[in-house]
């Protein structure tokens, strides 16, 4: 029987969360249902007075948050950690404000911290030879790609001697990371299981208008993906990998590849590992997620997702193209084995499994693989939520799937 002294206060708990958090995130929101294309908040001087707002609202926001998650019926998840339940609020309310603020990193143009890990790569010459189909725009013109090596540059004369991963991040095509703090996660995580001796974090062009949006992200990964061929590196021993958007991109690029091999002659990789890919992406990106069926619970909130749709996919949308863009009930028969993974409690979950069970029934090695309670990109969030066991267990599944062997020689 439940304790009804128990009930009452975490009743009053979850008001006074309301009471302090509610102001915090109901700005973003609103505004997206007001305005999704032109948020008030993103221009001067409304955007230094939102961050203002924002920063000191943090800290009410934090304690409410903590106060509320003490219960786990309280929490998304009643079978979510703490941990997991507050790193899930914080991100979503970060979220939100880079949403509402359009606050887009801006890429890291120069070696920095990074030093001689950094690499600019020039479009290939000439670039119509390479980037064909859907990659050719007038408006969007090939572009140098920047990005970084792990855990050192790969040098050409070593070339054919080392397992390479190509990794592509996401932020729903709009928001860029610091690429060193990633790569040296991911190129471990690497490392670790297949004994990849090289990963190199691909900075492709974030969505910001007609100039940079699809395929711009595309040009950028097949470039890489020519330059570290071109190097020396052998297919069999490339990868790709990406998560989110990411996941997304690399899915676009192994298609890519396989479709316009007779004219671009560039070889196929030795497999793709896809996370949390979007797969479905619309003009009506928000509502969508607002309807599914995780999304209440997951930390992606529906402004960011409608931003990211509305940046990346250009005004017009040709049959040819729309594949690449949205994958999902587009499906074709590769020869790459691909792997597949979604936790069981985010909103994209049930489109990534439906995707791949389309690949799958189009005769593709396709391996669609869920971590039960795992939220959105557990890639790049299993150190933070304590599921670094659980990806651990998928990445090996993946290398599987591809054929590496951590114990065999390249």
């Amino acid at each position: 029987m439940a304790n009804p002294l128990l009930s009452r206060s975490e009743e009053v708990l979850r008001y006074f969360y309301i009471a302090l958090s509610l102001p915090f995130l109901g700005i973003g929101r609103l505004k997206y249902h007001l305005s999704p294309s032109t948020p008030r908040w993103s221009s001067q001087p409304y955007k230094a007075l939102y961050s203002v707002f924002f920063t000191l609202k943090l800290p009410f926001f934090v304690t409410a948050t903590l106060i509320q998650y003490l219960f786990p019926s309280a929490r998304p998840h009643p079978e979510w950690s703490l941990k997991m339940a507050f790193v899930g609020a914080y991100l979503k309310a970060g979220f939100e404000y880079q949403e509402a603020t359009r606050n887009q990193q801006a890429p890291q143009l120069t070696p920095g911290k990074v030093g001689d890990r950094f690499r600019t790569i020039q479009p290939p010459e000439p670039f119509s030879r390479i980037l064909v189909g859907p990659c050719e725009s007038a408006a969007v013109i090939p572009k140098p790609v920047t990005g970084c090596w792990w855990p050192s540059p790969l040098r050409q004369e070593d070339a054919k001697d080392q397992k390479v991963v190509l990794y592509v991040p996401g932020g729903a095509f709009v928001l860029g990371w610091d690429i060193d703090v990633i790569v040296k996660d991911i190129g471990a995580t690497m490392a670790r299981h297949a004994k990849a001796t090289k990963t190199f974090y691909v900075q492709y062009r974030l969505a910001r208008d007609q100039g940079s949006c699809f395929p711009a992200a595309l040009q950028d990964v097949v470039t890489v993906y020519h330059h570290v061929l071109s190097l020396g590196v052998k297919p069999e021993n490339l990868i790709l990998c990406g998560d989110s958007a990411g996941g997304s991109l690399v899915l676009a690029a192994v298609r890519y590849l396989e479709t316009y091999q007779s004219r671009t002659g560039l070889p196929l990789p030795a497999g793709v590992m896809s996370f949390s890919p979007w797969v479905h992406v619309t003009r009506d990106a928000g509502h969508e997620w607002t309807a599914s069926s995780n999304s209440d619970k997951d930390y992606l909130p529906a402004a960011l997702l409608q931003w990211g749709a509305e940046a990346y996919l250009p005004k017009h949308v040709s049959p040819e193209v729309a594949p690449f863009l949205s994958p999902l009930h587009r499906p074709y028969k590769s020869s790459v084995p691909i792997l597949v993974h979604a936790g069981t409690v985010e909103g994209l979950h049930d489109q990534a499994e439906e995707f791949a069970s389309e690949m799958a029934a189009a005769g593709s090695p396709v391996r669609f693989r869920s971590t039960k309670l795992s939220p959105h990109d557990l890639l790049l969030l299993h150190g933070y939520v304590g599921s670094t066991a659980e990806l651990d267990k998928v990445i090996a599944d993946g290398f599987d799937l591809i054929g590496w062997d951590p114990d065999s020689p390249v």
